[in-house]
């Protein structure tokens, strides 16, 4: 029997050409997402794949740099950033319930002024765990929870106990830190260990992420160039 041909397995992004490396548009122009290559074996990862190793990069998904999610234009107040009135009372007077009063004496909970737009299907906005990660990574570090460890699991109960997000996605948060060199973490059992030469801030953070992303970008540039 003739042996059996290797199964492509095409992602529903890359089969409608929405490959990763380039900058594809709907038919109203508009910029489109790219495939995140997970199980995708088209050829246009395995490109990508020869130009991070070129330029001795860790790999990483490369999204349309174009593509900007529309979430709408309303914004809707998430743990991540409350802000609640020093005066709290209705049209006639009244005092607000009294837990409102007492949220509105808390302390400012470490990531505050990071914000997400609502998202259609009701879920996390696309880099808002990183930011929910970031939050218990340093109540961890203040001795807040009487944990062994900070693994992910005890983590995302944390983070949400009716939907919690998975360990694998929290996991994948502390790999994208080591490779900004953000953060350390431990790998077997996975646990965060701590931030590498930061006070684990929001503010740190988006700094960082913005020095990795154009890392990322000039080696891409770089690739293009050493390639004919």
């Amino acid at each position: 029997m003739p042996p059996k041909k290797k199964r492509t397995l095409l992602s529903g992004f890359c089969a409608n050409g929405q490959h990763e490396g380039l900058k594809p548009k709907n038919w109203r122009g508009e910029p489109m997402p790219t495939c995140n290559f997970g199980p995708c074996t088209c050829s246009c990862h395995t490109t990508m794949d020869q130009m991070f190793a070129a330029a001795d990069l860790p790999r990483v998904p490369v999204d349309n740099p174009e593509y900007r999610p529309d979430h709408g234009e309303f914004v809707l107040p998430s743990a991540l950033d409350v802000t609640v009135p020093d005066v709290l009372s209705d049209d006639s007077g009244t005092e607000s319930h009294a837990d409102l009063e007492r949220a509105s004496r808390a302390i400012p909970d470490p990531v505050a002024g990071v914000s997400f737009t609502p998202t259609e299907s009701g879920r996390r906005a696309r880099g808002q765990l990183e930011y929910e990660v970031l939050a218990i990574c340093r109540r961890w570090l203040e001795d807040e929870f009487d944990w062994p460890a900070c693994y992910p699991k005890f983590m995302a109960e944390m983070i949400d106990k009716a939907d919690p997000p998975s360990t694998g996605a929290i996991t994948a948060v502390f790999q994208r830190w080591e490779r900004m060199d953000f953060a350390e973490y431990q790998h077997k059992p996975i646990a965060f260990l701590k931030f590498t030469n930061s006070n684990g801030t929001a503010v740190e953070l988006t700094q960082a992420k913005a020095v990795y992303k154009r890392s990322i970008k000039n080696a891409r540039s770089r690739a293009r160039r050493g390639i004919r």
